[in-house]
């Protein structure tokens, strides 16, 4: 999905995305994570929540990391990217509901 196809959205939907240079992480409080490059955006996105059970026991032990991955992600028209702290950083309150490897 690209930026403009986001932006023609007039509901709540759920997407499939092609994704890169993925990683998958607890972070300090315990919280499982997913960082991610997307072609459609000019940086690395970082620090979003992920709530694919399948990863919840194996990121206990250590992070997982994959080349490439496609993720399952709602998309409800309110939530777009913001920046919660005024620092001028986009952040998401999106997350991540299954992720799926791609093996080439």
């Amino acid at each position: 999905m690209s930026e403009d196809e986001l932006e023609n959205l007039t509901q709540p939907s759920e997407s499939i995305i092609y994704l890169s240079n993925v990683r998958l992480y607890k972070n300090e409080y315990g919280k499982t994570k997913i960082d991610f490059c997307w072609d459609s955006l000019k940086y690395p996105v970082k620090g979003i929540s992920l709530t694919d059970q399948d990863f919840y026991d194996k990121l206990d032990k250590e992070d997982i990391y994959f080349d490439k991955a496609i993720i399952i992600v709602p998309i409800p028209k309110d939530a777009s990217w913001v920046s919660p702290n005024n620092d001028g950083e986009k952040r998401a309150y999106k997350f991540m509901s299954k992720v799926y490897e791609i093996i080439l």
